[in-house]
């Protein structure tokens, strides 16, 4: 069975400079805090944004990591 068609095309989408998400504007280069209920947030800068519409933006990331996540850990 083939796989499925994926849902959004990120690369085909167009690129935007930035966007707002709860009365904040994010653009390309700033850095932010991903909420996480699992463990202790994550942070990441923004690298590119797409969207499909104005509902549905969609973002690429570099992320940033704490010594603690990383194989060798904080010594």
């Amino acid at each position: 069975m083939p796989p499925p068609e994926p849902i959004f095309d990120f690369e085909s989408a167009p690129i935007y400079k930035s966007f707002v998400l709860d009365n904040e504007r994010y653009r390309k280069g700033d850095c932010v805090f991903v909420c996480s209920e699992q463990s202790d947030d994550w942070i990441a800068e923004i690298q590119e944004i797409r969207a499909q519409d104005s509902r549905n933006v969609w973002i690429k990331v570099a992320w940033f990591y704490r010594p603690e996540d990383t194989k060798e850990k904080r010594k």
